[in-house]
């Protein structure tokens, strides 16, 4: 089972963010863009493991006083390994680094080809001034399964952390 640990926007922020993307959609349409119903936060990723009741019970007990914190969007941005994959990333949360270290917070929006340097550039450029903004209270950690079939994820949610 590939395991991991998320924190998911409320729905109105994932609708947000899926209506402030419109023109870039519109521009962009060759972008496998991800669903919204998707949208998460990798806190932390286990990869494949075996004793999944074990993993559970471990994040119970790391997370039992942890706190509720704030997230704040910061903008689009861009990386690349085999693609181009674009994302929101927030603001550094001393709460959420507790949880978890030189973690990146972010939600990753779409993948594309890699395309020529020119259209890297354009495109890097066009996300870089995209006014995105979010903001919601984390209240819960949601431990997901990774479901990969016939070139597509999913995502089955196990087991809620809840925060104080």
């Amino acid at each position: 089972m590939n395991l991991f640990l998320a924190i998911v926007p409320p729905d109105d922020v994932k609708k947000s963010i899926f209506d402030q993307l419109k023109k870039l959609r519109e521009d962009y349409k060759d972008i496998n863009w991800i669903n919204p119903i998707n949208y998460h936060l990798t806190v932390r990723y286990f990869g494949d493991v075996i004793d999944q009741k074990a993993l559970g019970q471990k994040i119970s007990n790391l997370l039992y006083d942890k706190e509720k914190f704030y997230l704040c969007s910061r903008g689009l941005d861009l990386f690349m390994r085999h693609k181009i994959n674009i994302y929101l990333s927030f603001y550094r949360e001393k709460k959420l680094e507790l949880l978890e270290k030189d973690l990146v917070p972010h939600i990753s929006l779409g993948s594309y080809r890699i395309p020529s340097k020119q259209q890297y550039f354009l495109l890097k450029k066009k996300i870089e001034n995209y006014d995105l903004e979010v903001e919601f209270t984390v209240k819960k950690l949601i431990l997901y399964e990774s479901i990969f079939a016939n070139s597509q994820v999913s995502y089955k949610q196990l087991k809620q952390f809840p925060l104080l």
